[in-house]
């Protein structure tokens, strides 16, 4: 939508509204790390020493966890936590036979962040940025406070991947709504800049100071609680909201920026044809005689839905927003080193060589695959995934050649500048 890109430079790219509303956005990014990265603590090992049966007034024998795992029962009769701090491990005594369950859990959760992020991806281009990102940020307290109740780890590791689906959802939300208020010039500092750092540096004094694990998820999950009245401050993407042929909306929303940013009103009459386009193309497949189907009502939804979703992508791809389907796909990848990063880390217990050298490998092989990729910077966002060079000027010219057919009677087919895009039988 190149003609959004020239609006939002005449009403600024980054002014004072962009401002406010990429710090409120950003918010979310502290309790988010917040709730990633609890587990540092709440699962962390005090270590452990074990009793001495020969006098059961003092604990002595204390051991690394290794030594009291292989200690004769007759001898070490008990084993017991270092009274520093609580936390699963000590919970659940999740030492000797168990010790792998720390690890596991962590590639559990970052296999729900995974989860989380592709089904956000879709869900936040069907029914907007703005409800996604809030409906999941309060279903992730409720989860998040819910786990310092848990009665078991294997009950604690389902909750932490459902904390886990719900930040890798709310991320991806995160990163793309602020991105479609600001031009491409913005976009890298909207894209590296947040307040995720801020979450890391806060997450230690958080455990510092509390040291029961169940009373720091209380706490924690309590506090982020604040940030839902942003409901009232943050906008709904307007690009969103004009994919979505909502133009009276959208056109709210650039004109209080506009008055925020202290700019004139532009004119929106470009962006206004667009939705009229977008609204033409979905009466016209409506309107479609298709032949009767000698199968169900269902097949003959189906094929109505084909077609609708065929001049969609294929006469003006414009039409679909797949920012967040593409950070989704990036952040699915990231989990996939999430999830099987912990059991490089576990690998460490045998050799310390085993996760350095694998990982070193790794981010080597990364930095060779960076160099095939397109340069994007400076350049509008696209729209659609089979964009080319040429996109905004040939899809312009097609949308307004159809534009053009309105007014022309219906038959059965479609007719694009002219052209029946049905054949007398019915089919495409």
């Amino acid at each position: 939508m190149g003609e959004y890109e020239n609006i939002l430079h005449q009403i600024r790219s980054f002014g004072p509204f962009q401002v406010r509303l990429f710090v409120l956005v950003s918010l979310f990014e502290t309790p988010l790390a917040w709730a990633m990265l609890v587990p540092i603590f709440t699962a962390a090992n005090p270590g452990f020493f074990c009793s001495d049966n020969s006098d059961s007034d003092f604990f002595t024998n204390s051991t690394k966890d290794d030594d009291v795992c292989y200690r004769n029962k007759t001898i070490c009769s008990e084993i017991l936590a270092q009274t520093e701090f609580t936390s699963i491990v000590t919970e659940w005594q999740l030492i000797c036979d168990l010790d792998y369950v720390g690890e596991l859990i962590t590639s559990l959760q970052m296999m729900g962040v995974g989860i989380g992020a592709f089904i956000t991806g879709q869900l936040a281009d069907i029914f907007g940025r703005k409800k996604i990102l809030f409906i999941e940020y309060a279903l992730l307290l409720i989860v998040w406070f819910s786990t310092a109740f848990a009665d078991s780890w294997e009950v604690y590791a389902a909750l932490r991947v459902m904390v886990g689906g719900l930040v890798g959802g709310c991320l991806v939300v995160n990163f793309v709504l602020p991105l479609e208020f600001v031009s491409p010039r913005w976009r890298t500092f909207c894209g590296c800049i947040g307040f995720w750092a801020v979450g890391l540096m806060t997450l230690a004094p958080w455990a510092y100071f509390i040291r029961d694990w169940r009373k720091l998820n209380i706490a924690m999950s309590s506090c982020g609680i604040t940030l839902l009245f942003l409901w009232w401050f943050i906008d709904e993407s307007p690009r969103w909201l004009l994919i979505k042929g909502r133009f009276k909306e959208a056109e709210n929303i650039i004109v209080k920026a506009a008055h925020f940013n202290k700019r004139p009103v532009p004119n929106l009459d470009g962006l206004q044809e667009f939705v009229r386009f977008k609204t033409v193309i979905r009466l016209r497949a409506q309107e479609i005689r298709w032949p009767k189907l000698n199968y169900s009502p269902y097949h003959d939804y189906v094929v109505h839905i084909s077609f609708i979703i065929q001049l969609t992508f294929l006469l003006c791809p414009n039409f679909s927003v797949n920012r967040n389907i593409g950070i989704a796909s990036c952040s699915i990848g990231a989990r996939i080193g999430g999830i099987v990063a912990p059991q490089f880390v576990y690998l460490g217990h045998t050799s310390k060589v085993i996760p350095f050298t694998i990982f070193g490998c790794l981010a080597l092989l990364c930095s060779l695959l960076l160099l095939v990729l397109t340069e994007t910077r400076g350049l509008p966002l696209r729209d659609a995934l089979h964009q080319g060079k040429n996109h905004n000027q040939d899809s312009s010219a097609h949308c307004k050649g159809l534009l053009m057919d309105t007014q022309k009677p219906l038959g059965n087919g479609v007719l694009v500048n002219g052209t029946d895009c049905a054949h007398r039988d019915g089919k495409l």
